[in-house]
C-alpha cells in the first residue's frame, strides 16, 4: 500500500502491549524483603517500558507500515513533545473519555489470547505495566469531528474504516 493510497482513506490501528509479564512474581519478592523502593522502581520501569514500546510501535506505523512520515527523524526531546504527525488516543483519556470502549478494543485485538493482557471488571489492564489504544492516520482527525465516541474502528490489521462491520460503527 502506498502513501498516496493511504491519504484517500481513514485508518485506525489498534494495539495492546505489555512489559509486565512476570512482574507479579518480582513484586512479591520485593514485598517479602520489605523492599518498597525496589518494588516502586520495578513498577515504574515496567510502566515506562510499556509506554516506550507503544511509542516504538507508533513510530513504525508512521514511518514504515503506513509510511505517511517515512523520513521522520526526531530527537528524544521532540518525541516527548509529541512533535510527530498522528495521535495515539486510548479509552479513558481526555481524547477518548469513554473507558468502556476498551472492551471492544480487547475483543477486536484478542488481547487476552494473543498478548496475555487481561481486563478486570473495571477495565483495568493486567499485568499493570500494559498500554493499549489506537493509532490514527492524521487525516482522520483533520475535521472538527470529536474523537469520542469513536464512530469507526478498524480490525487489528489496518483495514479501511469502510470495511468494518456495521455493528461496530457508532
Amino acid at each position: 500500500m502506498t502513501s498516496a493510497t493511504l491519504l484517500h482513506q481513514d485508518y485506525i490501528g489498534l494495539f495492546a502491549c505489555t512489559a509486565g509479564i512476570g512482574m507479579d512474581k518480582l513484586l512479591r519478592e520485593y514485598d517479602a524483603k520489605n523492599d518498597d523502593y525496589g518494588k516502586i522502581m520495578a513498577q515504574a520501569l515496567g510502566d515506562r517500558l510499556a509506554e516506550a514500546f507503544a511509542e516504538k510501535l507508533h513510530r513504525e506505523v508512521r514511518t514504515t507500515d503506513w509510511g505517511y512520515s517515512p523520513d521522520e527523524e526526531m530527537s528524544p526531546e521532540d518525541m516527548l513533545k509529541v512533535s510527530y504527525q498522528g495521535i495515539r488516543p486510548a479509552p479513558g483519556y481526555p481524547s477518548q473519555p469513554d473507558h468502556t470502549e476498551k472492551a471492544t478494543l480487547w475483543e477486536l485485538l484478542q488481547a487476552t489470547d494473543l498478548a496475555s493482557i487481561e481486563l478486570t471488571e473495571s477495565l483495568a489492564m493486567l499485568p499493570a505495566a500494559s498500554v493499549s489504544g489506537m493509532y490514527a492516520l492524521p487525516l482522520f482527525f483533520s475535521s472538527s469531528r470529536a474523537l469520542s465516541p469513536i464512530h469507526t474502528l478498524s480490525l487489528p490489521h489496518m483495514l479501511p474504516a469502510a470495511s468494518v462491520p456495521a455493528m461496530l460503527i457508532g
